[in-house]
């Protein structure tokens, strides 16, 4: 392969499969050790370059969201406005990324209004990048849905700040108990509902994946949900869920993921999917939660109180039970 056709995919790396990367990789290994020098000094490069040129791009695409951009010297985006359906809060972005220093900030102008779900779409076509702050905390106890279908990656300083859960996928939907769906794609009509959120829906063949660069996710209380096409975690990322539960889903079709049952309960189900995609754990990240779930297609797990470096280590630990199909593994106790 010439170099300038293996300098650009490793620049594309981050959108890659752990299959394409380890290829890359073996590529380039078996080259001359000329150009096995010259890709590893432009592979650092174009780390430290990508990692220099992620910047703060928040912008509007309807539903009344405002988007504030800080004052000279000011690194909060005060994120109001946004559409209504009694206790959800729907919010609509053209972009949606997170430079480093910055924070992302739900801001509550009506705290007389109960808020329990804020759902985010990125509707632009572009992959988030979030390495600042995702902060909503201004809505005590709410928990946060976000999806992008062109994917998602947290950079190695991203950090949450949100009251209950945080949701995040790759998804081209949510649909609510109700029925109604939340598009991410402005073409699709979307309903906005009061139901409670229930499922992520995924519509094409290849769902973008989700990629977390040595992040340190945490919620206090709830659920943290990871749900992409190929999921990777890379050292020296952490994800913890001290409270509740810890989910990570690699999908590689159309389907539904079903985070809740129909009364509300937690309930991971996958429905309909023709193959699933994989989770990248191989850097050995930390994952901790009261409960953690795996589903993907190289593993399927759960851990009861579990905290753990590595999915292999679940096999390891009591109450662990594995399955190889996509429904749903027994999630009790």
């Amino acid at each position: 392969m010439p170099l300038n056709r293996i300098l650009r995919a490793f620049s594309q790396a981050g959108t890659h499969t752990p299959a394409q990367r380890r290829g890359l990789w073996a590529c380039m290994l078996s080259g001359p050790p000329v150009l096995r020098m010259l890709v590893l000094v432009a592979v650092m490069l174009q780390a430290a370059v990508s990692q220099a040129q992620i910047r703060t791009a928040i912008t509007s695409s309807g539903l009344g969201t405002t988007v504030a951009p800080p004052p000279a010297g000011g690194t909060v985006y005060q994120i109001t406005g946004g559409t209504r359906q009694r206790t959800n809060l729907f919010h609509s972005f053209g972009l949606f990324s997170v430079g480093t220093g910055d924070t992302a900030s739900f801001q509550n102008t009506t705290p007389a209004l109960t808020t329990t779900n804020i759902l985010g779409r990125v509707t632009g076509g572009e992959r988030s990048i979030v390495n600042g702050t995702i902060d909503a905390l201004s809505y005590p106890g709410a928990n946060l849905f976000l999806i992008n279908p062109a994917g998602v990656l947290f950079g190695p300083n991203a950090s949450l700040n949100v009251g209950g859960s945080f949701h995040v996928a790759t998804a081209d939907y949510v649909r609510f108990a109700d029925g109604a769906k939340f598009y991410a794609n402005l073409a699709q009509n979307s309903v906005l509902t009061l139901a409670r959120p229930e499922a992520f829906g995924f519509l094409g063949p290849t769902p973008a994946p989700l990629i977390v660069q040595g992040s340190s996710l945490q919620v206090q209380s709830g659920t943290l949900s990871l749900v992409g096409g190929d999921v990777t975690v890379q050292a020296p990322g952490a994800l913890s869920a001290p409270n509740g539960r810890l989910q990570l889903v690699a999908v590689g079709s159309a389907g539904e993921v079903q985070l809740n049952a129909p009364d509300g309960t937690p309930n991971l189900k996958l429905v309909g999917f023709s193959s699933l995609g994989q989770v990248d754990l191989s850097q050995v990240p930390v994952l901790a939660g009261d409960t953690v779930l795996i589903r993907g297609s190289l593993v399927a797990a759960i851990c009861s109180s579990a905290s753990f470096s590595c999915y292999a280590a679940c096999q390891r630990l009591p109450r662990v039970e594995d399955t190889t199909s996509a429904g749903e593994p027994d999630a009790r106790g």
